[in-house]
């Protein structure tokens, strides 16, 4: 089984990527930046928005199923149209199972330092410092 979301990120999309990576052991990340998309100069895209992420997938075992997260970063924000780099277009809910509790509570502090208590965080309305909402 595999549970997709696709997110839209205004914000820098390798650095939620890199956190992700580094919180879940086994996870792996691909990612393409606009600079190898064939319609980046036809777009207008230009400088610093040539390293931003075009398309990408975090994946993350688990059992024996994986959860797969595509995400990129803005086209707009790529073409230096501006945008609020605070804004989600999602805010999606990532709801884990596991038979150990500590462990779910140590996966939690990584996710979300000491902000708020395990039991609040578990009704999934709290972001996490990327936008992301866990359960």
């Amino acid at each position: 089984m595999r549970l997709s979301f696709n997110l839209e990120y205004f914000g820098d999309c390798k650095k939620v990527l890199d956190f992700y990576a580094s919180v879940f052991d086994n996870a792996s990340v691909n990612a393409r930046t606009f600079r190898e998309m064939n319609m980046a100069e036809a777009l207008g895209i230009t400088g610093p928005g040539l390293d931003m992420i075009w398309q990408s997938g975090l994946c993350i075992p688990y059992a024996d199923s994986s959860l797969y997260l595509e995400m990129a970063d803005s086209l707009m924000v790529a073409m230096q149209k501006g945008a609020n780099f605070t804004r989600l277009y999602y805010n999606p809910v990532i709801c884990l199972s596991h038979g150990d509790e500590d462990y779910v509570r140590s996966l939690f502090k990584k996710l979300y330092g000491d902000q708020g208590s395990f039991e609040s965080l578990q009704d999934g309305n709290t972001a996490d410092l990327h936008g992301i909402r866990w359960q």
